[in-house]
């Protein structure tokens, strides 16, 4: 379960930074928020 977090972080990194737009940055930043709640939510 971790792994896969990790991955999914990996991925979400690489976006990131494949971004070059603020506005796109900034909603795959929210998006990512979003997401680490809710994985967070269900392990625990």
């Amino acid at each position: 379960m971790v792994a896969a977090f990790q991955v999914l972080v990996g991925v979400v990194i690489g976006v990131f930074l494949a971004s070059n737009s603020p506005d796109v940055a900034a909603h795959i930043r929210e998006v990512t928020l979003t997401l680490v709640d809710t994985i967070q939510g269900i392990i625990l």
